[in-house]
């Protein structure tokens, strides 16, 4: 193989590469409504789910009933998805949430982008008896 060729092979290997692991790294725990997902840590460790969110279309992320005791939301950070500018009216973006485990057992996490805005009522109100999760999580805390 000639030099040019090869430099030109080398180049797009990198490029394809480094797109791979930035992709890989910007959409790690990130799901899409109708994905589940599964995570296994120790207790004291910490894990972190993405969601899309559109504050302007009058809904929001909603965690059916009450976090499990053995999990605690430490973090919620809200940023414009890509091509939107920070603070652009209606623009959507990712909510990621950040969970810590406390202590030791299986647990599970529903979320349903819920209407609040249509109805008045608070995420509180949507639970797994009057709403169907959009998207569940299984976390299992070990010692």
């Amino acid at each position: 193989m000639k030099k040019p060729q090869r430099f030109i092979l080398i180049f797009v290997i990198a490029f394809a590469a480094t797109f791979g692991i930035s992709y890989y790294i910007d959409h790690k725990d990130y799901y899409e409504p109708g994905e589940n997902g599964a995570y296994t840590l120790n207790a004291g460790n910490t894990f972190a789910i993405k969601l899309n969110e559109n504050g302007s279309t009058g809904s929001a992320n909603c965690w059916l009933d009450t976090t499990p005791s053995g999990l605690k939301l430490i973090a919620e950070k809200y940023e414009p998805g890509p091509g939107s500018t920070k603070g652009c009216e209606g623009c959507g973006g990712i909510t990621t949430y950040t969970f810590k485990a406390l202590k030791k057992g299986s647990y599970t996490l529903n979320v349903a982008n819920c209407p609040l805005a249509y109805d008045g009522k608070e995420c509180s109100y949507y639970t797994t008896q009057n709403t169907k999760p959009d998207n569940v999580f299984t976390i299992t805390v070990t010692e």
